[in-house]
């Protein structure tokens, strides 16, 4: 996460008792938003100009831009590092052609997420083992979660049950069973909610199940 410091937010680790201190990219400001197995630590930062945030991967006492990586005359600017798994594989989002996308880094190289149907722009926020990756992105009716999977986006609201009444907005993270959590709206209200993938797929037409009462 960070703590909160008189020259500015600083990203940190929180690790057998003691907070770490992780420093920045030069800037004032950074935090930590996902840790691995390995403690590799990705977040954003702002870089010397205090002007331009940058997506960090943190490891063996350093922090590196993760832009740093990338090849030459890459069109990439990685704004945010969101989540890594034990892979070493990041995702967040950043910008090309002007856009703001959600993308896939492993090894120097960035995938592009895509996008939804009518949409702009996308963030991925987690990521597990499998490579599932989760997170939100505009469409032709407003902001939904998506889950991406062997090289396709998918909006979430397509996966769940008909009828379920659920409007899922922003998917925030995903473990190594499939189960999503992230916020959306139910009869009007703001909710947690918890995807679960169901045992069998007759019951429900071979989509993602919302379990009832869960919020």
């Amino acid at each position: 996460g960070y703590v909160d410091t008189p020259t500015g937010a600083r990203a940190s680790l929180y690790y057998n008792g003691n907070v770490v201190g992780l420093g920045t990219l030069g800037g004032t400001n950074s935090m930590a938003f996902g840790v691995n197995d390995a403690l590799q630590v990705v977040g954003a930062s702002l870089t010397a100009s205090n002007a331009t945030t940058h997506a960090f991967l943190w490891q063996n006492g350093s922090m590196l831009d993760l832009n740093q990586f990338l090849p030459f005359n890459n069109s990439w600017e990685l704004v945010e590092a969101r989540g890594i798994n034990e892979s070493g594989q990041i995702v967040g989002w950043g910008q090309i052609n002007n856009q703001e996308r959600a993308f896939l880094y492993k090894s120097g190289n960035v995938a592009d997420l895509g996008l939804l149907s009518g949409g702009t722009n996308s963030y991925a926020y987690g990521m597990n083992n499998s490579n599932s990756i989760v997170g939100t992105a505009s469409s032709a009716s407003g902001e939904h979660a998506f889950l991406w999977q062997n090289g396709f986006i998918n909006d979430l609201n397509d996966l769940i049950k008909p009828g379920s009444g659920w409007d899922l907005r922003e998917a925030w993270g995903i473990n190594d069973s499939g189960q999503i959590v992230g916020w959306g709206v139910i009869s009007g209200q703001a909710h947690a909610f918890l995807l679960t993938p169901p045992t069998t797929t007759a019951s429900t037409g071979g989509k993602l199940l919302v379990p009832q009462g869960q919020t």
